[in-house]
């Protein structure tokens, strides 16, 4: 539970103080908003700028319990100094370099790590042409065109307390994750003008990105593969009148079959034997869109508009097969050969403006009808894997092995350790490297963390569905996103605010179902169904009572559920399945003198998830309990600096086999912005 503040970080480069003067003198721009001038005058001189920040933190996370396992670490430490430098070099006006990266040092193992190297994050080199109309990145960037095309689907949350938000944030933030956009490397060039004669407006986004390729029969999403995969994606939007917007959107991953070969013709050699093949997967997807916006024929407060979507995709794969045996030729052969298609709209109406005015009230009803054999894989990739997290080590009993689920959301780890044997960070860790007896301490960072932004393939996510690796207290309806295959239905948001943004009110209403019935071992289920309900209130308190600090209180509630009807298949009965999670949120954040805040929070998930295996016949559903809550001050101690200090408390309760462990987590924070 790694504590994190999020400061407005101010830019400052040698350049522009040396002549932020000047420029209040000839823009007349008063020094009451010199950010504002900094950030202008950044982006228009050439020159070198250095940002970011540094944190010193100590965490202590202690696990108990009766299903702890006896004669096993209980305690995990982790103390280190961290510096995150942004380094942005602009040699004209409207070019730019920005290279990103880490010096990092763990406390627990100074002596044994030695010279730390930098870690890279982030690389890209980007600019503007064409008067600012046409944009271009090479290296790292981040691209969302749709919902079905596109997109970085990730957990999502009504009204999550601000103590644990921030430590999803930053744990997101280590994989650049946000805004569901999905981090990517390769050429991206964008073009945009929306004064065109006739009232016409163009947007086209193209890239060509890089992706990682598979290893094995199953590529596991941690790892850091050879990179032989390729994808293509587009976007080009007309609108006219500045009131309907027509779209298409294309994605083609394409699977170098001749340059995985070699991987693969190696690994059958040197076993003598052929081994399982893995798939080689090819994935094309094409939109069309029509936006539909009445801000030009309604007036005043009030506004409508209409967004539909509607994609076709093709999905094959092939796999090697041995076609001869005396000079070992491979040949890959067809596997599958999918078409599907997606439909999405979303109606749009409101009154009143968010946070402004006495009240405001905004309507989104939706209707989405994906088809079992829809495959879009740059849309459907989930950016969060549950895992455990804090004292992962340590052997816990029960159905879990665990697992908790607010633990895998909110906690993670960073280190950089020396390779011996295996990695001192994480001996179970699927992605310890092996010590290979010729390059003894070499250093190399490691991460705990249920995020990440790899793309995932159709095999890869069936995988991950048949086997309950996909959390379903977060994961339960829509796991892939907007693109998630097999459901039609509606869904519904309704946002209220009053007195000018002080009183915030939501609601949520989802009813879905499964187009087509899945497939359980080998035995065809009945299709399932799906429901979403909840809500929740935010008040602030500061605003209403006219206070000098901020108070804000807010609280949620929202309960997702699948159920499934008895069926008997192949002359086998299998029972109903009647599944029911519900999650509550409690937040209060309330300044308390000067630059010192107090920040609460409570959350817990009441489920009824089945104890026994998921091939079982027989539904045993469980009682489970998860429930986290802490308490925390955060001190600006100057501009950009801040202390935070943090106590809290995880519990796990399963009362049909009695697993219960709890954990116990301090921290204490120091983070200063430059």
């Amino acid at each position: 539970m790694t504590a994190s503040v999020r400061p407005s970080i101010v830019r400052t480069s040698l350049t522009a103080l040396a002549l932020l003067g000047s420029a209040w003198a000839e823009s007349g721009v008063t020094a009451r908003d010199p950010k504002e001038t900094i950030q202008r005058l950044e982006q228009e001189q050439t020159g070198v700028s250095l940002t970011g920040k540094a944190i010193s933190n100590y965490e202590r996370a202690a696990l108990s319990g009766d299903s702890v396992r006896m004669g096993q670490p209980t305690v995990e430490n982790a103390a280190f100094t961290q510096a995150e430098v942004d380094l942005v070099a602009r040699p004209s006006a409207h070019t730019q370099g920005r290279l990103l990266f880490r010096v990092h040092q763990d406390w627990s193992n100074y002596y044994e790590e030695g010279p730390n190297p930098l870690t890279a994050r982030w690389f890209d080199f980007n600019g503007d042409l064409l008067d600012g109309h046409l944009h271009y990145a090479v290296g790292d960037y981040r691209a969302k065109h749709s919902p079905l095309t596109l997109n970085a689907p990730a957990p999502e949350l009504i009204y999550e307390p601000e103590i644990f938000a921030q430590t999803r944030q930053t744990a997101m933030e280590e994989f650049f994750l946000g805004e569901n956009r999905l981090p990517l490397q390769g050429l991206n060039v964008a073009y945009g003008r929306d004064s065109l004669p006739g009232n016409l407006g163009v947007e086209s986004d193209v890239a060509v990105a890089r992706l990682r390729t598979v290893t094995g029969s199953t590529s596991w999403l941690h790892w850091t593969d050879d990179v032989e995969k390729l994808a293509l994606t587009s976007s080009w939007k007309l609108q006219v009148l500045k009131a309907v917007r027509f779209g298409f959107a294309q994605s083609y991953i394409y699977d170098d079959v001749a340059a995985s070969r070699s991987k693969n013709n190696a690994r059958a050699l040197a076993s003598e034997k052929l081994m399982p093949m893995p798939l080689y997967e090819d994935d094309n997807v094409n939109a069309f869109s029509l936006d539909l916006d009445g801000a030009r024929i309604l007036s005043g407060p009030f506004s409508v508009s209409l967004e539909t979507e509607y994609a076709m995709s093709n999905y094959r794969s092939s796999q090697d097969t041995l076609v001869d045996t005396v000079d070992f030729v491979l040949q890959d052969k067809e596997v599958a050969n999918l078409d599907g298609t997606a439909l999405r709209s979303v109606l749009k109406a409101g009154y009143g403006k968010s946070g402004a005015g006495p009240f405001s009230i905004g309507l989104q009803v939706g209707y989405l009808k994906n088809e079992k054999n829809f495959v879009s894989d740059l849309a459907q990739s989930p950016t969060f894997l549950g895992r455990r997290i804090l004292n992962s080590r340590t052997e816990v009993g029960g159905p879990s092995g665990g697992y908790n689920t607010l633990d895998a959301l909110y906690n993670h780890r960073y280190t950089v350790d020396p390779i011996t044997s295996l990695s001192n960070s994480e001996q179970a860790y699927v992605d310890a490297k092996y010590y290979n007896g010729t390059n003894d301490w070499y250093r190399a960072p490691f991460l705990k963390n249920s995020y990440n932004f790899y793309t995932t393939t159709k095999s890869e996510r069936d995988a991950l569905a048949a086997t309950g690796a996909l959390d379903p207290h977060v994961q339960l309806i829509f796991p892939f996103g907007a693109a998630t295959p097999n459901r039609t239905g509606v869904t519904l948001d309704l946002n209220a605010g009053a007195l000018s943004g002080a009183v915030e009110v939501s609601a949520v209403y989802a009813g879905v179902k499964e187009v087509e019935a899945e497939q359980i071992d080998s035995l065809t289920a009945v299709p399932a169904d799906y429901t979403r309900m909840g809500g929740g209130l935010k008040v602030n308190i500061d605003k209403l009572a006219a206070l000098a600090k901020p108070l804000v209180v807010s609280g949620s509630y929202l309960q997702d559920g699948r159920k499934r009807a008895a069926f008997t298949s192949r002359g086998v009965a299998v029972d109903a399945e009647d599944f029911k999670t519900a999650m509550i949120n409690a937040d209060v954040h309330a300044g308390i003198w000067k630059g010192l805040s107090l920040m609460a929070g409570y959350q817990s998930i009441q489920s009824n998830p089945r104890i026994d295996s998921l091939g079982a016949r027989t539904v045993h559903p469980g009682d489970l309990r998860q429930d986290q809550w802490a308490l925390g001050l955060e001190c600006q101690i100057t501009h950009g600096a801040f202390v935070t200090a943090q106590y809290g408390r995880m519990d796990f309760d399963e009362a049909v086999t009695g697993t219960k462990f709890s954990q116990d987590i301090t921290s204490l924070t120091l983070l200063i912005a430059y």
